[in-house]
């Protein structure tokens, strides 16, 4: 009783990290925003957001765990290189590219179609068991995504079919690193996978952003005023959370559906904020997300639910 117990608020921690580091996901675009009004480039807020989530995890981790807060073994550091490569680079390039070729609307609700790619994937190589909860609880999710968005506004007609390949292509990989991220946290601390996950890819954006020879205007304090507290609160605290969330709700679809939570608050915080429009199908969208984490929730007493 006690381990049912026990692993039932394991779960519930799962879902409360989950649903904060989808929450923290929806200021993003204030922060990014305004460094891209500063004058930097996308790779260049990525690198800063990066480099100030790994300082601080490391300061983290050694006043904590002292040196066994680093020690990983060779397959962990396998799975953080793919993490961070795939995450941090080629992710983020094909959701720049899919927001320039898309606009940011439409590419956001495509990038929300991961938890149908993540479900499948889940299914076939974690054996996860799919059920009528999940799948209601998935097109619930779709849809409210596609109206807290768009509004029901929305059509695909017209766009080229690069940006709309290239966003089906982000969205697929964003399932596939979820689920990599619950086979790197198996067994493993998920603070120290995040270290690592954000080294490879703070590395790797070194290269590419190569900071020694841009202008000195990344370095200015009112950047760094910005890039500092996003680095710690989309960076540090919400990968944390998120690579947490993963290790204890182990199931990658329900971890999809729970932080599209981003959604509704990105919503919320454009329309109070920036002055959005704002209409009652967004408001409809945004309280179908909030219905489908109620399914996402629910375990079927009767087994022949499971597994269908």
């Amino acid at each position: 009783m006690r381990g049912a117990t026990g692993e039932m608020n394991n779960v519930t921690k799962g879902y409360i990290c989950t649903l904060t580091y989808g929450a923290l996901l929806g200021l993003i675009g204030f922060f990014t925003t305004t460094l891209g009004n500063m004058g930097l480039t996308s790779f260049q807020i990525n690198f800063q957001r990066f480099l100030v989530t790994v300082i601080s995890i490391g300061i983290y981790l050694l006043i904590t765990r002292g040196k066994d807060g680093f020690k990983i073994d060779l397959k962990g550091f396998a799975l953080c290189a793919f993490l961070g490569i795939l995450g941090d680079v080629i992710m983020a390039y094909c959701y720049v590219e899919a927001i320039a070729s898309l606009g940011m609307g439409i590419a956001v609700v495509i990038l929300y179609t991961a938890p149908v790619f993540s479900t499948i994937l889940a299914r076939i190589f974690l054996g996860t068991p799919f059920n009528r909860f999940k799948a209601i609880a998935l097109v619930l999710n779709l849809l409210g995504c596609f109206l807290a968005v768009t509004g029901g506004k929305a059509s695909l007609g017209g766009l080229p079919t690069y940006g709309i390949a290239i966003g089906f292509l982000c969205s697929f990989f964003f399932a596939v690193n979820i689920m990599v991220s619950q086979v790197a946290t198996d067994g493993r601390d998920p603070i120290t996978i995040c270290f690592y996950t954000f080294l490879v890819g703070v590395t790797c954006l070194l290269f590419i952003v190569q900071p020694w020879s841009a202008g000195p205007e990344i370095w200015a304090p009112k950047v760094l005023m910005v890039s500092i507290p996003y680095g710690l609160i989309e960076g540090a605290i919400g990968y944390v959370l998120y690579y947490t969330g993963i290790k204890l709700v182990q199931d990658p679809a329900k971890v999809n559906v729970l932080s599209s939570i981003e959604v509704a608050t990105a919503a919320i915080f454009g329309i109070l904020v920036y002055n959005e429009p704002h209409s009652p199908l967004r408001f409809v969208g945004m309280a179908l997300i909030l219905v489908s984490m109620w399914f996402v929730g629910r375990t079927p007493k009767d087994p022949r639910l499971e597994a269908r």
